[in-house]
């Protein structure tokens, strides 16, 4: 009987590494493909140095100047979309496009911005006879470096995180200090480690009387303590807001680096794949990662677009993947961008090859979860 129970023990962990726990197969790697500054390496998939996951140091240097002039400068990152590679099909909009606007309008100075600018156009409430109406709620928009924080989440281990930066700060704030109140701050997109953002949406309540300008201006001095983050603004929202419940989707777009080797045709071919996931409910765990039930892995893409970008500062191309949905699962966007980048090279591959592989919900079939370097958090929608 003992016997019995350990074999039985030993087939369901051996199915739980296999069908749950399951990182993605090694065999579809893009090591040695030319043109693209980005390989995989036969490594543990949760290993965190760098140099096992990818081969150029200058592999994102786009994503790192995007992330420099938002953080740092506080300039308009103005990368310019090079669609001319696309067909007519390829480029009827999807109605999303101005989710990027941050990254490629010419007139969306962020360093110009109010410090109580109403950017998500989130209403407060005037009059509200609920017991939480002694209570107030602020958005606080925040951009920082992924690379200088072990995610968004507050650790066990006290290792640098930016909820636990963004709460530390605030509970130093007299009044909230003097009362004993907590603070926990919810999010938008609980980025991991090394992943960006230029637009992440975080709430704070609290029952502290105070407007909006103390709360930024208290802030602001991570503005000048942190090189790794900004507060961007600080708006009072509605009671009923909620930056996880009430967002209808979420943007992310990832930047990396490439050579004239990545052709015209490579990005038709690319953009045309990631064109037909857009307005499809899709059941995404074969591009995801960790304990989670196949059930549970349906997503709808709004937006799923590729094109070169060009850095105006200093010319650098760029491989550009854009992506809307109303949901995302864990390490969900890298592995997808990394799975359609393998297959862009592919000669036999079809605009229907990523959305057939998807539909498998077979992990083995996508490839190694790009870096986080390259990915970026850029904004969301939310209910009104």
């Amino acid at each position: 009987m003992r016997v019995l129970c350990l074999v039985v023990v030993a087939l369901l962990l051996q199915y739980a590494k296999t069908h749950l726990l399951a990182p993605i197969d090694h065999r579809h790697s893009t090591t040695g493909k030319k043109g693209i500054h980005f390989c995989h390496r036969e490594a543990d998939f949760n290993q965190r140095d760098p140099d096992l996951l990818f081969g150029s140091a200058e592999a994102f240097s786009t994503s790192s100047c995007v992330m420099e002039k938002v953080v740092r400068k506080t300039q308009n990152p103005l990368l310019h979309r090079n669609c001319e590679q696309a067909s007519t099909n390829s480029t009827i909009p999807s109605g999303m496009e101005h989710l990027f606007d941050r990254l490629y309008r010419n007139d969306f100075d962020m360093a110009r911005l109010p410090c109580t600018e109403n950017y998500y156009e989130i209403e407060p409430l005037d009059d509200d006879s609920s017991p939480l109406s002694r209570r107030v709620h602020f958005l606080i928009q925040v951009a920082y470096f992924g690379e200088h924080f072990c995610g968004w989440q507050r650790q066990p281990d006290n290792a640098p995180s930016v909820q636990q930066t963004l709460e530390e700060c605030l509970e130093h704030y007299p009044s909230i200090r003097k009362q004993g109140e907590g603070v926990n701050l919810r999010v938008c997109g609980r980025t991991d480690a090394g992943v960006h953002a230029i637009g992440q949406v975080c709430r704070f309540r609290t029952r502290v009387p105070f407007d909006e300008a103390d709360l930024f201006q208290h802030l602001s001095q991570l503005n000048e303590s942190q090189e790794e983050l900004r507060v961007i603004s600080v708006r009072r929202v509605s009671l009923r807001f909620h930056p996880t419940n009430t967002c209808k989707c979420r943007a992310y777009t990832y930047l990396l680096n490439c050579d004239d080797n990545v052709t015209a045709k490579h990005m038709e071919k690319l953009n045309l794949m990631l064109k037909e996931l857009e307005g499809k409910v899709l059941n995404y765990y074969g591009v995801s990662y960790g304990a989670i039930s196949k059930k549970k892995g349906n997503c709808t893409m709004f937006h799923s677009r590729a094109c070169f970008v060009n850095d105006i500062s200093n010319g650098t191309k760029a491989v550009c993947v854009e992506l809307v949905g109303n949901r995302f699962l864990r390490r969900m966007v890298r592995i997808l961008v990394a799975t359609a980048l393998h297959l862009m090279f592919l000669p036999e591959t079809t605009p229907l090859s990523l959305y057939e592989l998807i539909l498998k919900q077979d992990r083995r079939l996508g490839s190694i979860a790009a870096p986080p370097e390259g990915l970026i958090f850029v904004s969301a929608m939310f209910n009104e």
